[in-house]
């Protein structure tokens, strides 16, 4: 069977905006949308909401300056950030309101800005929106996760006598994420990662990168990287990480690139995960891993690819799989 709601922008226009919650709910309306609630408290209108037993079905994104004009920013290349603000804020109050539906108003393409790029921008806007909305979907707690150790990997490529760019991997990291799309400045990560996981499908040259030429895994077995900062970049779904890296005995600030690849529910396990890319460059010789510079490149390369699970669940998970491991084993 239909439903109506009855947007108060359009509707009982010959009172005030205040006014017209009750209007509705005298008239039969049982739910109500309108273009913004921004103008006012989020709390003085859940009680309205509450008062006449209505619910609120919908409300728009922000949509920049909408008295000139403007009807969207989704498309705009240089309102990224702004755009990204106005989802924070768009969950902040449907929350508060119960509501369960957000539109996005994309805007008026800009003529001087190739369509490329504006369908590129409005994709990309509409992708951090939505993992934004999948966080706020999952359970309170899911804003602590750890650190996959099976799909956490890190890539580093350095140049070789100008020859050839070369690359190497470490593996089995492991650590903890706090990760609020909707305020990226509360989010956090520390990572701890074992160089003894360090190869580069050369025995011989893995031997020598793990002596006491180079990363000295002996004396130094980890290295660690614990965030001080993290911002938004002026792209739609990536972050920069600011942070300490702990290597070789030395620590440097180092800035990551990251981009959030997905959020969601993994469909193997049922837990909710979250997966990023990270990206930053180093220069080896400021952790005292100069040897043969500048013949060998100084400059290292490096992308970070990492999966996340929400904690508890996650804990959770390995209980399970442990006792069903140890029941496995009595029956034998």
């Amino acid at each position: 069977m239909p439903k109506f709601a009855a947007n108060l922008t359009m509707l009982f226009n010959e009172i005030d905006f205040l006014d017209r919650f009750e209007a509705a709910s005298k008239a039969g309306f049982t739910g109500v949308e309108y273009l913004f609630p921004y103008a006012y408290p989020a709390a003085q209108l859940a009680a309205l909401l509450k008062k006449h037993r209505l619910t609120q079905v919908l409300h728009n994104l922000p949509a920049g300056d909408w008295a000139k004009g403007e009807r969207g920013i989704a498309c705009l290349p240089d309102r990224v950030a702004e755009f990204e603000d106005g989802v924070g804020k768009a969950i902040s109050y449907a929350t508060v309101l119960g509501c369960e539906q957000l539109n996005c108003l994309v805007g008026i393409a800009p003529k001087d800005v190739p369509a490329d790029q504006v369908r590129a921008t409005v994709l990309a806007n509409l992708k951090f929106a939505a993992a934004a909305l999948v966080l706020i979907a999952l359970p309170i707690h899911a804003t602590t996760y750890t650190i996959e150790p099976d799909h956490a990997q890190g890539v580093f490529r350095w140049n070789h006598l100008g020859f050839s760019n070369p690359a190497g991997q470490f593996s089995r990291s492991e650590g903890t994420l706090e990760f609020d799309p909707a305020d990226p400045a509360k989010s956090s990560v520390q990572v701890t990662i074992p160089l003894s996981s360090l190869q580069t499908g050369v025995p011989a040259l893995d031997e020598d990168l793990k002596s006491d030429q180079f990363f000295d895994v002996a004396k130094f077995p980890t290295a660690t990287f614990k965030s001080s900062k993290v911002q938004k970049s002026g792209i739609a779904g990536h972050l920069q990480v600011v942070g300490n890296l702990n290597l070789h005995g030395i620590v440097k600030p180092v800035t990551l690139n990251l981009a959030v690849v997905k959020i969601g529910t993994n469909p193997r396990t049922g837990l909710s995960t979250v997966g990023f890319d990270a990206t930053t460059t180093l220069r080896r010789s400021d952790f005292g891993l100069g040897a043969y510079v500048p013949q060998v490149g100084d400059e290292i390369e490096m992308r970070i690819i990492i999966e996340a699970v929400e904690a508890k669940a996650y804990a959770e998970y390995l209980k399970k799989r442990a006792d069903e491991a140890a029941k496995a084993g009595e029956s034998k």
